[in-house]
């Protein structure tokens, strides 16, 4: 149930909304300073590589502990000074959960900080992390997608499992640059407590605005050139508050879960983890191995400053927040996931980050249709093959039809020339040979040449070349429907019978034939001439 109108005034009115926020900004800063200096002597420290790792020497990673240990001394004491009432038992109902899978998301960071956790261990560690909060804090049994609601029921502690994990990750993949995860995580906080305000959430507004003051007070050491970085402890820990803050924020009034505003207020880290994923695995790499290629890098290989490029991101990131608060007023998510779409096209097509991701998805979408066409080309010739053999008509069974079928296909793709030559088991007496050549053929294109030499049941040995230029717009891969005529041609056809007819002149022109009688009596007039092979 929404908090009552006159228990959100009597919160505003409270000291609570400026002492505590002051506190945790000072306490945060004041904790990231002592961690800094007890980082080293633990062996928390990133070192540079020269590559990804750009930083010019060793940095401490603790910053996520001092973040997190002042949201938890500044939110424990203020459960302590709130008035008894709705407001208090609101807060204190989830508050342990909360901090329970805190810690832990915490917990599992540091040890990767200090010893590298392989994906799938982390992955795990961080599912069992968010299940305090989504078994026993406030799973989402209600989702809200543009206006339309569904409930989850035995699905809803793993959907909202899923969406602590993916909020967390989503954060962490983007923590490359100085300032950047603490500057995501800090709006997003605000804009939710700008939210929980509008929805009649006041105690999920107070605790946002505690972690986001937490993170600014880490802030101001993690500002490029950064004396300490979050670590995963802490880019993990702030993407888990800002998905564990959005469903608290969501769950308490009556239309659930609304998906679209808090996917809204992460466009930005959701999209370059999109693209970072498309990107891996377009190119043969794993989902987890690291490159140089997230949006803060585009922007600071166009020549911007690190310090310009979080600017430029943070401004990024409110613009999105503006919409979902935007959004919010109009009581539209639709115009919350169309004017987001939109930004993004524009980022895309500015070329400023996704661009060389689209066009490697598209290129690949490119391919596979090609790949379906082309299987249902092979798989349509092979049929016709079938049906050939399985015709009783002798006319349909001779050598002469199947020669031309054979030519013209042949044709269609461009070829000037074919030769065929079958010769007896001893390979000296040539059984039947026959030669076909175009009389125009394509100037420019892809020049292709096959040779077969495809030895057949009864011993004898057919051989087969074929030549002819394709148009560049026929690629070579309908060679392969080629290569499939000409190796089921080989191996069935080219001793004629009486009960064959001669080859049908109506498409190709008539063929020459060389018989051996032909070429006996042809040896017998002139001891000089000699039976050439047709080419």
């Amino acid at each position: 149930m929404p908090v009552p109108r006159s228990t959100v005034t009597e919160l505003f009115s409270s000291e609570l909304w400026l002492v505590g926020p002051v506190a945790a900004f000072l306490l945060a800063a004041v904790l990231t300073f002592v961690v800094r200096h007890v980082a080293p002597r633990i062996g928390l420290v990133d070192h540079p590589d020269g590559g990804r790792k750009a930083h010019r020497r060793p940095t401490p990673l603790m910053g996520g502990v001092a973040v997190l240990a002042a949201f938890i001394v500044v939110s424990g004491l203020s459960l302590l000074t709130v008035p008894a009432g709705e407001l208090s038992q609101q807060v204190t109902a989830s508050w342990g959960w909360l901090i329970t899978s805190a810690v832990m998301f915490c917990a599992v960071g540091v040890v990767d900080d200090r010893v590298g956790l392989r994906p799938r261990y982390k992955f795990l560690l961080q599912i069992l992390s968010s299940l305090p909060f989504a078994v026993f804090g406030h799973p989402v049994s209600m989702l809200n997608v543009l206006g339309h609601s569904v409930e989850l029921g035995v699905l809803a502690v793993p959907f909202t499992v899923f969406w602590l994990v993916a909020c967390s990750n989503i954060v962490n993949l983007i923590d490359g640059l100085d300032g950047l995860a603490s500057m995501v995580g800090s709006v997003s906080c605000i804009t939710i407590a700008v939210l929980s305000t509008m929805h009649g959430t006041p105690s999920v507004a107070y605790m946002a605005v505690l972690f986001s003051a937490c993170i600014m007070g880490f802030l101001v050491h993690n500002w490029p050139p950064a004396k300490i970085f979050l670590g995963d402890a802490g880019s993990m820990t702030i993407g888990y508050a800002v998905g564990a803050f959005a469903i608290d924020a969501s769950v308490k009034t009556a239309a659930g879960f609304a998906l679209a505003i808090p996917v809204v207020l992460l466009a930005v880290p959701i999209f370059d983890t999109a693209m970072a994923i498309v990107r891996r695995k377009l190119q043969g790499r794993g989902i987890g191995d690291a490159d140089r290629a997230h949006f803060h890098h585009r922007l600071q290989d166009r020549g911007l400053t690190r310090t310009q490029t979080l600017l430029a991101m943070s401004a990024l990131c409110v613009t999105m927040a503006g919409v979902a608060v935007f959004s919010q007023v109009l009581r539209s998510d639709v115009v919350a996931v169309a004017a987001c779409l939109a930004i993004l096209v524009a980022v895309v097509a500015s070329r400023l980050f996704g661009h060389h991701e689209t066009h490697l998805a598209l290129r690949h979408v490119e391919a596979f249709s090609e790949m379906l066409a082309d299987s249902s080309r092979l798989l349509r010739d092979r049929i016709q093959l079938v049906r050939v053999d399985a015709a009783e008509s002798p006319q349909e069974r001779s050598f002469g039809r199947r020669w031309d079928e054979m030519c013209e296909h042949v044709r269609q793709l461009g070829g000037r020339n074919v030769a065929f030559e079958l010769y007896d088991p001893s390979g000296e007496q040539t059984l039947n040979s026959r030669d076909w050549s175009a009389d125009e053929h394509l100037q420019d294109g892809v020049t292709w040449e096959i040779a077969l030499s495809i030895p057949r049941d009864d011993g004898s040995e057919a051989n087969i070349r074929a030549a002819g230029t394709s148009p560049a717009a026929a690629p070579a891969r309908r060679l392969a429907s080629l290569l499939m005529f000409l190796e089921h041609f080989g191996r069935r056809w080219g001793i004629e019978t009486a009960e064959q007819p001669a080859a049908s002149p109506l498409r190709i022109p008539q063929p020459h034939v060389v018989t051996p009688e032909m070429a006996a009596s042809l040896a017998t007039a002139s001891s000089d001439s000699e039976v050439r092979r047709a080419a």
